[in-house]
């Protein structure tokens, strides 16, 4: 038992330093909407890089409030390839309608705009002229590697068969450029005076300006910049034609860590809404590769099925200023995220580590007194520890991002709720059942969970083992990080069913097997579902657990054959779940049924090598993530061979309870599923080891065991299910 505790601290330093990396190869759904606005005759696109909702006031920048008040307003994800997306990122990025980056670090000053030549002589009043971009040749080479399948020219093919789209400014140039570099009508800046700048922007059916970078730091400088390009756009909106839709957004920022941007809509369909769209099914706030998408179906015209953006829509909302809080918020919650993911599952490990292992080193010894007390608090200890999980997503039940010192608010809630979970896991009815008290924790988590995703996934957002929202793979449904505790917090909760109606029925086998199975399904369609969890390496990962454990409480023989078929069941359900997906509309658009029909029609290698290369790829984001298969070898021996290690505790535990190795078992087998089958790679069973270790010492520990029991020979494959020698219960030991 020792020897678990100790690898827990290594495997939460991979978690927290490896948190959210790989999410990012998650594909968003195309999907339409509701609130669609008739085709507008003109659509103008601004762009202030690095503008937040911070920086928006009625009184400070009137234009930027009279367009998100009269409009629609929204927080904008800036995701590109990298976590810190520059402007030329979002750029570049508008212009391909899928993923895209110029070539720089992921720290550091972002590079400068790639230079733009006028080829086509002095630009009159209201005019634009050819110029080309020469750096363009050399960046669609450079994003090959990243297989995002970039459309490049996509958004100036917006402007129809005409090809008439007029760029201002070097960002807006980088945006309407073909492959070859070369942007049909550019002009440096506004022309300045208010017929002139009309002229401009009637001229073609399409226009996008770059009205520059705003200073990283907060300041003087920073606002004076606000204040210029804020009457830089009350210019532009007095200037526009009636009818015209515009979109005022923040494409990439020079500032890192990053931050949720301002995007704003106004026009026919967006008056006095809220922003929405399928690609994060959360109110407010859409992605940088749906501005492409949106703009194409703004104009009449349907994406290519390998871009990944949805169309942004319109919700309602109440007066402006509560909103635009809400959008402050949702970037509060993002930065306490950013700031204290990394700190809080360091202090976990160190917690947890402390306790466990002080507990076994003050009550060393054998003498059954000692033993006795030890496994109590072992028990107490593993309870509470797993308990945490639960209680950070229930956190989220307030708003502690609208509040002061919400970091505080956060973990102090989730304090909170881990002790009220854990309590009333060791003070119910079940309280004197080994699988009770680390059941009823894994039922609260699977219940929280999936009662969250299926009604929106809004406990998700911005907890330490949810998501985040900055780095751009996962905005619904279960990630990386919750998808490993919550499969095997799924096994524990229907092996905890099981041996219930067992205990209480003696051989009642088919209810047993009855009352797993509902559990089983609950959590699997909660996760994989859609319109739900929409968890690809989830289902994959925890439908071979959950029919092995229905398979041995059902006393069916389980057999090398029927372990390696039952391996596949999960892809299978993952198929049908996409198939589904994909040819019933009614299901709703998601990522999985866009991966459907990419497969079929022969377009998801891309989409796949993105995956593959993610799940790789997290094998070396820290130092400590090589240490995570190394655990699960160690702990995995250790199950299966308890006698190496001498950990007496489990044949006396797998002798006393039959049930319990196989549920040990699938435990670590979802986990390692989980690693492989999750495009997060060992982030998965990096997450589910501080869940999954306590709850592994609390069930062991909670097992009576008698000095006969003891002297049994431990678990033993045999026929139907694993079984072994059953000693009389006298009292809990370990």
């Amino acid at each position: 038992m020792l020897t678990g505790m100790a690898v827990l601290a290594a495997a939460l330093g991979a978690a927290g330093g490896a948190a959210g990396v790989a999410q990012a190869a998650t594909g968003t759904a195309t999907g339409t909407g509701s609130g669609l606005a008739p085709v507008p005759e003109h659509v103008v696109i601004v762009g202030i890089s690095g503008l937040r909702w911070t920086d928006v006031s009625a009184a400070g920048t009137p234009a930027l409030w009279q367009v998100a008040s009269g409009g629609s307003p929204g927080s904008l994800v800036d995701y590109a390839i990298l976590p810190h997306t520059c402007p030329a990122d979002a750029w570049l990025t508008m212009n391909a309608g899928n993923r895209a980056r110029v070539q720089h670090g992921e720290k550091g000053p972002c590079p400068a705009l790639p230079a733009v030549t006028s080829s086509g002589g002095q630009a009159r009043a209201g005019r634009a002229t050819p110029a080309r971009i020469a750096a363009m040749p050399a960046l669609t080479r450079f994003n090959q590697q990243f297989h995002t399948s970039p459309q490049w020219g996509l958004l100036a093919s917006a402007a129809g068969a005409g090809h008439c789209a007029t760029a201002v400014g070097p960002g807006a140039a980088l945006a309407l450029a073909g492959p070859d570099g070369q942007v049909n009508g550019y002009r440096p800046v506004l022309p300045g005076t208010s017929a002139a700048d009309r002229q401009l922007l009637a001229s073609c059916p399409l226009t996008v300006v770059d009205l520059g970078s705003l200073p990283s730091s907060a300041g003087a400088a920073r606002t004076a910049a606000v204040r210029h390009a804020d009457a830089e756009l009350g210019a532009i909106t007095t200037a526009l034609l009636a009818g015209t839709t515009l979109m005022v957004t923040a494409p990439g920022a020079s500032v890192n860590p990053p931050h949720l941007q301002v995007i704003a809509v106004s026009g026919p369909g967006y008056r006095s809404g809220l922003l929405d769209a399928d690609s994060t099914r959360q109110p407010g706030m859409v992605v940088l590769t749906d501005l492409t998408s949106t703009v194409l179906g703004w104009r009449g015209q349907t994406a290519p099925a390998d871009v990944v953006g949805s169309r942004i829509t319109r919700a309602d909302r109440g007066a402006a200023a509560p909103a635009v809080a809400s959008l402050i918020g949702q970037d509060t919650a993002a930065q306490v995220w950013t700031s204290t993911h990394t700190i809080f599952f360091w202090t976990y490990a160190l917690v947890d580590g402390f306790a466990l292992i002080g507990i076994g080193l003050l009550w060393w010894g054998a003498q059954p007194a000692r033993r006795r007390r030890r496994a109590r608090l072992w028990r107490i200890a593993g309870t509470f520890a797993a308990a945490v999980a639960a209680g950070s997503f229930l956190a989220n039940l307030v708003p502690w991002w609208l509040w002061t010192h919400p970091a505080r608010w956060l973990y102090g809630l989730t304090v909170i709720w881990t002790v009220l979970i854990g309590a009333g896991a060791l003070a119910g009815p079940w309280r004197r059942d080994p699988f009770g008290p680390p059941g009823a924790v894994a039922a609260a988590t699977v219940a929280v969970v999936g009662v969250d995703v299926i009604t929106g996934s809004r406990l998700q957002i911005g907890t330490p083992f949810g998501l985040s929202v900055l780095e751009a793979g996962r905005f619904y449904g279960i990630g990386g990080e919750a998808v490993g505790l919550y499969a095997v917090c799924g096994i524990l909760a229907a092996a905890w069913a099981g041996h219930a109606v067992l205990r209480r029925a003696g051989q009642a086998r088919g209810r047993a097997v009855l009352a797993a199975l509902a559990a089983a399904v609950f959590a699997v369609v909660a996760c994989g579902w859609p319109q739900f969890g929409g968890k690809v390496g989830g289902t994959i990962a925890m439908v071979p657990g959950f029919i092995l454990l229905l398979m041995a409480l059902g006393q069916v023989r389980i057999t090398p054959r029927r372990v390696i078929v039952t391996l596949g069941s999960g892809l299978a359900l993952f198929l049908v779940f996409a198939l589904v997906n994909y040819l019933v509309p009614a299901t709703g658009h998601s990522d999985i049924g866009v991966f459907a029909g990419n497969l079929l029609h022969g377009r998801a290698g891309g989409l796949l090598t993105r995956k593959v290369t993610s799940m790789l790829g997290s094998l070396a984001v820290t130092a400590y993530s090589p240490v995570v298969p190394v655990v699960l070898i160690g702990i995995g021996l250790m199950l299966l061979k308890p006698g190496w290690y001498r950990v007496r505790v489990l044949p006396r535990a797998y002798a006393t309870e039959p049930l319990m190795a196989i549920t040990l078992a699938m435990m670590w087998l979802v986990a390692v599923l989980g690693w492989f089958a999750d495009d997060s790679g060992i982030i998965v069973p990096a997450t589910a080891l501080p869940v999954a270790l306590p709850l592994g010492i609390a069930l062991l520990a909670g097992v009576p065991l008698s000095e006969e029991a003891a002297a049994g020979p431990g678990p033993a494959v045999t026929g139907s299910s694993v079984a072994g020698r059953a000693g009389r219960r006298t009292g809990p030991d370990s």
